[in-house]
């Protein structure tokens, strides 16, 4: 079973058990752009369709560009960049990202584990402000 996690005009990012799947222009059937231990539980698709977020046990940001590979734990590409993925990460479980600015997302961090917070997050350069 899969659940929306985010849209916009041309693209859906799906969560499927432990994958964030998306669909939309270019793309054969779906792109595997995160994997989860557990579920994808939420996302966010960038307003000018150029990069999304998936999240669960950390995220990871996915470039919305060809060649589409399939997303791969721990493996270094320039398609995807992984976040707080390891175990000294595992309180790292973000419950809603949006969008901000244009290379920003806000993230709200799991309130009963040591990260808990409101964060803003540059997904270019990766640049973490805590905000509350």
């Amino acid at each position: 079973m899969r659940s929306i996690l985010a849209r916009s005009k041309n693209f859906i990012l799906y969560g499927a058990y432990e994958e964030a799947q998306l669909e939309g222009p270019g793309i054969n059937t779906h792109v595997v752009v995160g994997g989860f231990y557990g579920s994808a539980d939420c996302g966010c698709i960038d307003q000018g369709e150029k990069w999304c977020i998936s999240a669960g046990n950390g995220l990871v940001i996915y470039s919305i560009a060809p060649p589409f590979e399939n997303y791969q734990y721990e493996q270094s590409t320039k398609q995807w960049v992984e976040l707080w993925r390891t175990t000294k990460d595992e309180d790292w479980y973000p419950e809603v990202i949006y969008q901000i600015e244009e290379d920003s997302v806000r993230l709200v961090i799991d309130v009963f584990g040591k990260a808990k917070g409101v964060y803003d997050l540059n997904v270019k350069n990766l640049e973490l402000i805590k905000r509350v």
